[in-house]
């Protein structure tokens, strides 16, 4: 099994914020790096998903009902990152 921890530094610098959030969430990536994101609900359903590169995106996330939900981030190399977030 091959360590991971060299990939997973790449995605180190991404955020994820505001954490609650409302209307949009946003999603930092200071590097730059070429990724794809998903939005999971607690069901395991993906209700928002896209790719970018550019420094951010917001995800429009106003017609989502309030709860838990993850994002789900996935750079090229394989390298993937988890982060657990509430709408209110």
């Amino acid at each position: 099994q091959t360590p991971k921890a060299v990939e997973d530094a790449v995605l180190a610098s991404l955020a994820v914020a505001p954490n609650p959030f409302t209307a949009q969430l946003r999603i930092e990536n200071p590097e730059g790096v070429a990724v794809r994101y998903e939005l999971v609900n607690t069901s395991g359903l993906v209700v928002r998903s896209g790719a970018f590169s550019a420094t951010e995106v917001f995800v429009n996330t106003e017609a989502l009902p309030a709860g838990i939900y993850f994002v789900r981030i996935e750079a090229q190399n394989g390298a993937k990152r988890v982060e657990k977030v509430v709408k209110y």
